[in-house]
């Protein structure tokens, strides 16, 4: 028996000529050959136990390698071989986990403006000193693509701080931290008009577009300028109940970006829904402003005006369209890869700071906080 999160799971094991069929009780069975268990092994001989890197010769390994016994041991399934190698040890979780009997429920829940949560902004000082409160408001963010931070003295070494806090800053054509003055022409985005602006990702132009986003509000303006948030993972499921046929289509075609200023031009393609490998949603990119010619033959371009109409009337709705003023002080927090952001026109003088950070930095925070609370 080996234990999981969700109880134990017996395990039952079928040998043949060419490798190994794992029952995982009720859950289901996968068949694993004998060369993807030796290239798989976890133990001392397959992996270096300071960096975990692999120490397998996978190119080595004869495609008819015979094992000359197969049992669980614990928590491990362990194979000898008929050729006298040392044997190899993999975990009954690797298994289940790599063939995809067992995957990670998704803790992303969807929303909508009206099912949207209105975040209790976490102390900046709190965040700053507390891991635990720091895994809460990493928790929310990932659980619900968005958070907010207040308590923030107005100066950049604080936007700095908060987002080393959060995993790391990300360059940009923007640098590091960037602090946008509105009016101030510093860059040539639209970001720094008093326009209003629909909902949008960042960095289209960016083959891996930003991760996550951090924006310090400093100086909020007269009036208007309120931020707005579509839940773009919500979008996608509405879509997909309106015509599956639009998710295939916007999944497919690489819709071209580009960002150009002196000195720089930026141009990358890439479809506007992206899922991985397990059917799930995965990132929306989403910009009209940036979008350069894209041609197609006409029923095909036809097919994608279609689908790229309809998801832009979805992200206009107000029933999807969160919106929320943020005070001086407050820093809002949001998946770059999740949500569309916009904004209200506005009068007045506007500044705020901010920065991005990667999905992986992001991701890597969350899990070393969990490890070291588990240790």
């Amino acid at each position: 028996m080996v234990a999981r999160h969700d109880g134990p799971v017996e395990i039952t094991l079928s040998e043949g000529p060419g490798g190994l069929t794992v029952k995982f009780g009720t859950e289901g069975e996968r068949e694993f050959t004998w060369r993807w268990i030796k290239d798989h092994g976890e133990d001392p001989q397959s992996v270096d136990r300071e960096t975990g890197q692999r120490l397998v010769d996978t190119f080595a390994i004869h495609p008819n390698l015979q094992a000359s016994d197969a049992r669980v041991e614990g928590a491990n399934l362990v194979v000898e071989w008929a050729d006298g190698a040392p044997a190899t040890s993999v975990a009954i979780d690797t298994l289940a986990q790599a063939s995809g009997v067992f995957t990670a429920p998704d803790e992303r829940q969807l929303w909508t403006a009206v099912t949207a949560p209105d975040p209790v902004p976490v102390a900046f000082a709190e965040l700053a000193r507390s891991d635990e409160t720091l895994g809460q408001a990493l928790g929310h963010l990932l659980r619900d693509g968005f958070t907010v931070v207040d308590g923030l003295p107005n100066d950049l070494d604080s936007t700095r701080a908060l987002i080393d806090r959060l995993g790391g800053v990300r360059n940009s054509v923007f640098g590091d931290i960037w602090s946008v003055v509105s009016g101030s022409g510093q860059h040539a985005d639209s970001a720094y008009a008093s326009i209003g602006l629909e909902p949008h990702t960042d960095g289209t132009y960016s083959y891996e577009g930003p991760g996550f986003q951090v924006l310090h509000f400093t100086q909020t303006g007269d009036s208007g300028g309120e931020s707005e948030l579509v839940d773009g993972m919500a979008v996608c499921q509405q879509l997909r109940e309106l015509n599956p046929a639009y998710v295939k289509t916007l999944a497919t075609v690489e819709v071209p970006a580009r960002y150009v200023e002196p000195g720089v031009e930026l141009v990358a393609r890439r479809p506007a829904l992206r899922f991985n490998h397990l059917g799930r949603f995965s990132q929306i990119s989403f910009n009209n402003y940036d979008r350069t010619p894209l041609w197609l033959p006409p029923a095909e371009m036809d097919a994608f005006y279609e689908a790229y109409l309809a998801l832009h009337e979805l992200v206009m709705q107000p029933s999807n369209r969160f919106v929320r003023r943020l005070d001086e002080g407050e820093a809002l927090i949001f998946d770059n890869w999740r949500l569309l952001h916009g904004r209200t026109a506005f009068t007045g003088e506007r500044r705020f700071q901010g920065g991005y950070l990667n999905q992986e930095d992001v991701q890597s925070r969350r899990l070393t906080l969990g490890r070291a609370k588990a240790g």
